[in-house]
């Protein structure tokens, strides 16, 4: 809760539209529906109380755990050992700066080493001076000037052997658009911790099939 102006009863209709925001350019609109998203997925909601010239109130409700409770442990591949997320070199390219940034933070929590481009012509420069090749590209969509597929494409053009998804929260991109480019995963926004380390975790299984890995 605060003790902020407030919001509209136009703006508290939307707050948790996908992408909507009041910050103008640059803001990402993002937190929200994210947060929405997530209390929904665990089969709880949120409430949002807000007057102008009164603050706001958030109410996060989640259901309460009945039962044992399952220890979620790290995910093994196939030949045993959990993956180790510090080997992995991740690029993200999203021009989004606040959603880029999200990706940036949750893939260094889980350890992973990670650079980031603003834009395709961007990703592209970035690979070429990188000392080494990247071994994930996570990857927007929709992006001023070459939209995802088409740096996906050109960086294959560039004999990057990189496990390369696209993240986006476009429905028109379907789990086919993954076969028919040359792309290896579909993630959608907005995501969890989670759901990001389970991509990771099958691009790497991916490239351990290619022979082409961080450990390799």
């Amino acid at each position: 809760a605060d003790t902020g102006h407030g919001m509209s009863p136009e703006v508290r209709r939307q707050a948790f539209d996908p992408f909507f925001t009041t910050k103008g350019p640059g803001g990402s609109g993002l937190g929200l529906s994210q947060v929405y998203g997530m209390a929904r997925q665990s089969g709880g909601t949120v409430l949002l109380d807000s007057a102008e010239g009164k603050g706001t109130e958030v109410s996060l409700l989640l259901p309460r755990a009945m039962g044992d409770v399952e220890i979620e442990t790290p995910q093994r591949q196939a030949d045993g050992p959990p993956l180790d997320m510090k080997k992995l070199l991740v690029m993200v390219v999203d021009d989004d700066a606040a959603v880029r940034q999200v990706a940036v933070e949750m893939l260094r929590d889980l350890g992973c080493g990670v650079v980031q481009a603003p834009g395709g012509a961007e990703a592209l420069a970035l690979a070429d001076t990188l000392p080494r090749p990247p071994d994930i590209v996570l990857m927007d969509y929709a992006m001023p000037g070459m939209n995802g597929l088409r740096v996906a494409a050109a960086l294959r053009e560039r004999g990057i052997e990189a496990e390369i998804a696209l993240v986006t929260g476009y429905a028109e991109v379907e789990e086919g658009d993954t076969e028919i480019n040359p792309l290896d995963g579909l993630l959608r926004k907005p995501f969890s911790i989670l759901e990001l380390r389970t991509l990771i975790t099958e691009l790497h299984k991916k490239a351990q099939a290619r022979g082409v890995t961080a450990d390799a």
